[in-house]
């Protein structure tokens, strides 16, 4: 495996942490960041959007010259806490995760995944996505990353 040259530069960012987490460790922006750097460069037909603060309501531009059947939108909490939203064009669907499945982050999760909707998906159906769930304070991460994996990976 090559490594991942957007994430070179990157203070944080150690090659081998892609491939382990220690409890308690808390997963970072890097970390994620890897992961789907990682899953773009495998699956082509997978786009990365970048780390989204969950109080932006923009939406990130898709690359119209290339074939997008996903997208993947992590949500970052100040740095507390992480939810997700994929978007699946050919399925036209817009899923939100959030592992804690708590009202507050559900909510600004589904309000990305709505303005995603209202601005350019009409057709798109908003589906929430409750499972696993998280039982400890530090696995969020993980589970966005294991949301992106499944979204993406085929099997």
């Amino acid at each position: 495996m090559s490594p991942i040259a957007e994430l070179d530069k990157a203070q944080e960012f150690v090659y081998s942490m892609l491939y382990r987490v220690i409890p308690p460790s808390w997963l970072i922006d890097a970390n994620i960041r890897g992961l789907c750097a990682r899953l773009t460069t495998d699956f082509p037909t997978c786009k990365f959007s970048g780390v989204q603060e969950a109080t932006t309501k923009s939406a990130r531009a898709k690359d119209n010259e290339e074939v997008v059947t996903k997208l993947l939108l992590p949500l970052n909490f100040g740095n507390a806490h992480w939810c997700c939203v994929v978007e699946k064009v050919g399925a036209k669907r817009i899923f939100y995760y959030d592992s804690l499945n708590q009202k507050c982050y559900m909510r600004a999760a589904k309000g990305v995944a709505t303005y995603l909707k209202h601005n350019g998906f009409n057709d798109f159906a908003v589906v929430p996505h409750n499972n696993p769930i998280q039982f400890d304070q530090y696995s969020c991460g993980v589970l966005v990353c294991w949301m992106f994996l499944r979204q993406v990976v085929p099997g």
